[in-house]
């Protein structure tokens, strides 16, 4: 589906997205809204990315569409009040970026559960135990559906027009 999607529309980036990224640092963190990700999971196949998706079984759906568009998922969950779940898949995550040159990381900065638009603190964790630069990515479409989820994840459509921004970099 996100194959027609990106065939029959106009596709545009502006600023670092990932071969700027890998041209001049190597290596990046980057951030993304949570209601993003059926535009990043294509956009970025070509870059062979790492990524996380939590154990749930939306995180099942997410990590195989990940997983087909040649990403690395890491299955784990964000922080749910002040228990930490998942403490070790972060030190795989660090680990695994140090220990594999070229990486590009992507990670969802409202996490797996919300609240929406309301960054934690993934990106800039990761980007200062690793060294690398921290970058951040915002996707548009001009037709897309809502799922009916907490975030209300956007599904493009086809015939469309896509752009993506990204900012940074944001050196730790």
């Amino acid at each position: 589906y996100m194959w027609f999607v990106f065939k029959t529309s106009r596709v545009e980036r502006y600023g670092f997205h990932p071969d700027v990224c890998r041209k001049y640092f190597g290596e990046g963190v980057f951030g993304l809204w949570h209601d993003e990700v059926f535009f990043v999971a294509w956009m970025h196949r070509i870059w062979r990315g790492s990524t996380l998706a939590s154990r749930g079984d939306s995180g099942e759906v997410i990590a195989r569409m990940l997983k087909l568009c040649n990403f690395t998922v890491f299955r784990g969950g964000s922080s749910s009040g002040h228990k930490r779940r998942n403490v070790g898949v972060v030190g795989e995550i660090i680990e695994h970026i140090q220990e594999t040159p070229g990486t590009q990381f992507g990670i969802t900065v409202d996490g797996s559960k919300g609240p929406v638009y309301r960054m934690k603190r993934g990106v800039p964790l990761i980007a200062r135990a690793t060294g690398k630069p921290a970058l951040v990515q915002r996707s548009w479409c001009k037709r897309y559906v809502c799922l009916p989820t907490w975030d209300k994840t956007l599904v493009p459509l086809p015939f469309n027009h896509i752009v993506s921004f990204y900012e940074g970099p944001f050196l730790p």
